[in-house]
């Protein structure tokens, strides 16, 4: 098989090679020596704006349906830049967490907010679909939520980084997430449906589409955001509550849990 795509574009495979390279060092400095993370940072930020026209099209357009049409050339690159910086945080953040113990993992939740509201939802013994969001740190949360729950389903899609996907499904062992690959086909939601009607927990990120997944467009902000029905119809086949919970990240650098009332 070429590594040159048709066009003269790189292929697939050599895309995921050069990703591989570049978390792999990214993930080596977060555990190893984290201050050449915060000096390469601004420059890796700039060479992914220039470098990278499909990352200008995407946060231009995003900009665009967050702000209005009218936002300037200048408070578009801003937020771009911004954007960005939290990726890189949050790639650099998961090769830290493989390098921290469980109460170490614990320990970077700062606050939580909504306890009671949790509470509430668990009582029923329904089990619980707990949505959330692609912000903060996703195995943070995990790790806090595991000191309640004896079985926690994590849903997601494999990643096509390789490296990436390898180490966050480490770290995801390590802790005794449950994973629930959508890959897998639709008897992972009958697994998942099952679990929660042993009353266990079922976690997944409701804020976007993947592949394959079917979602209802909705309003938002000065666009609209197509979100999956897959939470909703869980809820229906289980009875179980969805809890709307985001792990937000404090000035400090940990993490605040705010939690919502079930819906």
């Amino acid at each position: 098989m070429s590594d040159v795509a048709t066009h003269g574009q790189p292929s697939p495979r050599r895309y995921t090679a050069a990703a591989d390279f570049w978390l792999n060092l990214l993930f080596w400095q977060a555990r190893s020596a984290p201050i050449i993370g915060s000096i390469a940072k601004p420059i890796g930020i700039r060479l992914a704006w220039r470098c990278s026209e499909h990352v200008r099209t995407v946060t231009s357009l995003n900009a665009r349906r967050i702000f209005g049409p009218e936002i300037s050339a200048r408070q578009t690159h801003a937020y771009a830049k911004g954007m960005l910086s939290h990726f890189f945080d949050f790639v650099c953040e998961v090769g830290k967490c493989v390098g921290l113990s469980d109460q170490q993992l614990r320990e970077q939740v700062e606050s939580v907010s909504g306890q009671d509201a949790y509470d509430a939802a668990r009582s029923a013994g329904k089990g619980a679909i707990i949505a959330t969001a692609h912000m903060g740190s996703f195995e943070a949360a995990a790790a806090a939520l595991l000191e309640r729950e004896k079985k926690v389903h994590v849903v997601f899609k494999r990643d096509d980084m390789s490296r990436f996907e390898q180490v966050r499904s480490a770290l995801r062992k390590r802790l005794g997430v449950i994973e629930a690959p959508i890959d897998d086909g639709w008897t992972v939601w009958l697994r998942l449906r099952d679990a929660l009607m042993r009353n266990e927990v079922v976690m997944l990120q409701a804020d976007r589409v993947m592949p394959g997944q079917k979602g209802c467009p909705l309003p938002f902000l000065h666009g609209h955001v197509e979100l999956p029905t897959g939470p909703i119809k869980l809820a229906l086949a289980s009875g179980s509550p969805v809890v709307p919970i985001f792990a937000l990240r404090a000035k400090s650098g940990r993490m605040h849990i705010n939690i919502e009332p079930p819906m």
